[in-house]
């Protein structure tokens, strides 16, 4: 009897055996650019959004409407975060932009484009060197 099924508990062993090594396996990073507060991936903004009301006593308030919209003049003593991949404003948004920071408030930009009408404004400029090669050089002593 023992040889008729030796096969089949042998087999169902290994499967038990590979079902534990898989689940013991580590997850795979998923480097999708979310930018999200509900994405725990590494360009998610989870802990972030977690720790800015520590950070300002106060709860963020997310906005989903245009720049305009949302950089009215009754603003005050406010910071503003802007996170994303692009960020890309018409000459009216960087007017409110502008207008916004001039009346006393912050904003912080973290993007990895920034339109060249703000960056002309400000006087900015932007580059990007991802070279592995890094050239030293030394000074001689005589």
């Amino acid at each position: 009897m023992w040889s008729k099924y030796k096969y089949f508990i042998l087999s169902g062993l290994a499967m038990a055996a590979l079902g534990a090594l898989e689940a013991m396996k580590p997850k795979e990073t998923l480097w999708l650019e979310s930018y999200s507060k509900f994405d725990k991936v590494p360009y998610g903004n989870y802990i972030l959004y977690k720790q800015l009301g520590n950070l300002f006593n106060e709860a963020p308030k997310p906005s989903f409407e245009p720049l305009k919209a949302t950089l009215n003049d009754t603003l005050s003593n406010t910071n503003l975060i802007i996170i994303n991949n692009s960020f890309e404003a018409e000459q009216n948004e960087v007017d409110a932009l502008l207008n916004f920071v001039n009346n006393g408030n912050q904003a912080m930009i973290i993007s990895r484009q920034i339109t060249d009408l703000l960056l002309d404004t400000l006087g900015l400029s932007t580059n990007f060197d991802f070279s592995q090669e890094s050239e030293v050089s030394y000074g001689l002593l005589n």
